[in-house]
């Protein structure tokens, strides 16, 4: 099996003394509508148990990813944070940071934040934050969800948190607490 990347010998330590390395594509490939190609420079992952580099996945420059933070399956990662015990499969995450113990699987996160024990797969969440302990499995724009919110419907400029259950849609300033 051939690898799709390389650590290059560049590195960068992060504030808690964690030595990341760069990366280096090794030979063109597709991942999430993104071709990255031969000889491309990406972003600082701490070792391969972060990025598998035998996996099609690709974290661009601005992007890091430690701990013990997996990333895997066809992931394209941009300018994001991926970090603690996080893991990213089959996502396309673009200006965003996904920690703690979150999962994320089968998604588009953009300009969001995924944390703590959230959740999110299937969806498309721009402009938001998903904590807690939140499951969301559909589209969330502009919305904070938290707690122990279960939210399978498009959301839309609102507020959820505490024990709510939302199956359908929700616009305009809606705030749904315990």
């Amino acid at each position: 099996m051939k690898k799709y990347f390389k650590f290059t010998r560049k590195t960068l330590k992060t504030e808690d003394g964690r030595v990341l390395h760069l990366i280096k594509a090794l030979r063109a490939f597709e991942t999430q509508g993104h071709i990255v190609s031969k000889g491309k420079i990406g972003g600082y992952v701490e070792s391969e148990k972060n990025l598998s580099p035998y996996s099609q996945s690709w974290a661009t420059i601005g992007s890091v990813i430690y701990g013990d933070a997996v990333v895997s399956n066809y992931s394209y990662i941009s300018n994001s944070k991926i970090y603690e015990n996080a893991h990213v499969a089959k996502s396309k995450i673009i200006n965003s940071s996904v920690s703690g113990n979150a999962n994320v699987s089968n998604c588009e996160i953009i300009s969001s934040s995924v944390s703590g024990n959230a959740n999110v797969s299937e969806s498309i969440t721009r402009s938001s934050s998903v904590s807690g302990n939140a499951n969301v499995g559909d589209s969330v724009i502009g919305s904070r969800i938290s707690g122990e919110a279960n939210v399978h419907g498009a959301v839309k400029n609102s507020r959820i948190s505490g024990n709510a259950n939302i199956y359908g849609t929700i616009e305009k300033n809606t705030i749904l607490c315990k």
